[in-house]
């Protein structure tokens, strides 16, 4: 069986990589964990695990067969408006998704049960670009069964 944190993402970059309204913001530049990072190379998105807890059942034996994991997608843009409206994109791909199997690009399918939205910030980083970059980090929570 393949890592959960590697099936997460996975499941995560499908989705949103499918959607066409964040496809119009920020195209195919979603990476997983890290991006190579240029004046040239935003808007993108940026998908992190945090960390996955396991649910353990009382008296199970065995791996958890549920592990939530928390999942953060950081959103570069140069426009302010543009970071908000891709914000509200991701949101709604992402916030209460139906259960559902989605085939990432490993091969393997990722079980979730539901994807929630935990919360958000958004910060500015003045010495990147001519007139700075404008982030938000944006929280979710996917319940991912591993049966």
């Amino acid at each position: 069986m393949a890592h959960t944190w590697g099936n997460s993402i996975a499941a995560i970059f499908y989705i949103l990589s499918n959607d066409s309204d964040i496809h119009g913001i920020y195209r195919d530049d979603i990476y997983p964990v890290k991006a190579v990072v240029s004046p040239d190379s935003f808007p993108m998105l940026v998908v992190n695990i945090n960390n996955t807890d396991p649910s353990n059942a009382k008296g199970a034996t065995g791996a958890s067969k549920l592990d939530v994991v928390n999942i953060e997608i950081q959103a570069f843009n140069y426009s302010y408006a543009d970071l908000c409206t891709g914000q509200e994109y991701v949101r709604a791909a992402l916030d209460y998704k139906a259960e559902g199997i989605y085939p990432p690009a490993s091969g393997e399918l990722v079980n979730v049960q539901s994807i929630s939205f935990q919360g958000m910030d958004q910060d500015f980083l003045e010495d990147i670009g001519e007139n700075g970059l404008y982030v938000s980090n944006m929280r979710f929570q996917l319940r991912q069964k591993r049966d």
